[in-house]
């Protein structure tokens, strides 16, 4: 990728000029194929991967194969960011929904240019509070919601985050969001068709739900 298109993601367009500059300095591309489940090392000792294009399911993984998603990023989000102090190099996987271009960082090299720098430190520390208020409200609707409830909740998340501000409409399949409740498939898509009959979310096309505003004005 050219580093003009690495610096146009909102986080870097958060950032001043010469900010981007020492990221863009510190930094490698990446790309990686849509559909995969790609396992990178993070932590103090491992990388960061911020995504330039392209939409990603950070996954949870036991080793008896059983996942659930932890969240769905995309331009301008920071994988790795919640692990950035950890001593232990830990891993992270996360499911490519398209192609992602990402830049790589050291996360030494990275905390480094934090260490001279109070905005993007003040950017990061933004970005972290963002992200924890997130897990809270994610670990809440999992915890006490039904099933209807919780795939009611992520089509509207999504919907808010993926299906229209950006300028490419993205779709979700029944097992990207089966993943992301916490339920399986069968489960999920017996769901979405209860609630597409009854009214409550309207189909946009294939993989492309909202929530019905006239019958669901206050549902969360």
């Amino acid at each position: 990728m050219s580093r003009p298109s690495c610096g146009l993601n909102p986080f870097c367009l958060s950032l001043e000029s010469h900010i981007r500059e020492c990221l863009c300095n510190i930094s490698s591309p990446c790309t990686y194929p849509p559909k995969k489940n790609i396992t990178v090392k993070i932590g103090k000792h491992g990388y960061l991967f911020l995504i330039v294009k392209g939409v990603a399911i950070t996954l949870k993984q036991r080793p008896d194969g059983r996942q659930i998603g932890i969240d769905c990023v995309g331009q301008g989000n920071i994988i790795g960011l919640g692990n950035i102090l950890l001593e232990e190099r830990n891993d992270i996987t996360f499911y490519t929904k398209t192609e992602i271009e990402a830049c790589c960082f050291s996360t030494k090299d990275f905390i480094d240019l934090c260490s001279k720098s109070p905005e993007l430190s003040i950017e990061i520390i933004h970005k972290l509070s963002q992200r924890f208020s997130q897990a809270v409200s994610n670990i809440e609707h999992h915890a006490l919601d039904n099933s209807t409830e919780k795939i009611l909740y992520r089509i509207q998340k999504l919907s808010y985050e993926f299906m229209s501000l950006q300028k490419q409409v993205f779709s979700f399949t029944h097992e990207e969001l089966a993943l992301l409740a916490g339920m399986n498939r069968v489960t999920a898509s017996r769901v979405i068709d209860n609630l597409k009959q009854s009214g409550l979310i309207i189909c946009l096309g294939k993989g492309k739900f909202k929530i019905n505003d006239k019958t669901n004005s206050n549902i969360y």
